[in-house]
């Protein structure tokens, strides 16, 4: 089974001046994808940026204990104020792992479960093409299954 497959084409995107208060925004509205993905007027691939990443600028420290057990709603409030004037080149990640369309899944899902990741970006010609997970793995094994006659 190729990466093109079973990955989401359906992923959020953001250009690299977005203010954090509007991707904080996206956040608000249904799961698209795992990740965001910040990318040129070309859809060029220039980085990620993960909820744990906007989590760990907001409140400080990587501990999940911190940023779950020991901050208030005001302290998180105050993370954003402090913050407001970042970017998402600011946030972004760029020493991504990414997979091409054409790829087996196989692939996919060793990096993923490697370097213990939810998603990874699927590109070629350093132009987002869509999101590879686990999740979306499960689907595509699934649908594949449920094609396949029992017995």
């Amino acid at each position: 089974m190729l990466v093109d497959e079973a990955m989401t084409k359906k992923v959020l995107t953001v250009e690299p001046d977005t203010k954090l208060e509007a991707l904080l925004s996206t956040y608000r509205h249904d799961e698209i994808s795992r990740l965001v993905y910040v990318v040129d007027k070309k859809e060029g691939l220039l980085g990620i940026i993960s909820s744990f990443d906007i989590l760990t600028k907001l409140v400080g420290g990587t501990g999940l204990n911190k940023l779950l057990g020991r901050r208030t709603v005001f302290d998180i409030k105050d993370g954003i104020e402090q913050h407001k004037h970042l970017t998402a080149a600011d946030l972004m990640i760029t020493n991504y792992l990414s997979v091409a369309p054409y790829e087996n899944v196989t692939r996919a899902m060793e990096i993923i479960s490697q370097k213990r990741i939810l998603a990874l970006p699927v590109a070629s010609d350093n132009k987002l093409r869509g999101e590879i997970s686990r999740y979306s793995i499960l689907r595509a094994i699934a649908r594949a299954g449920m094609r396949l006659p029992l017995g």
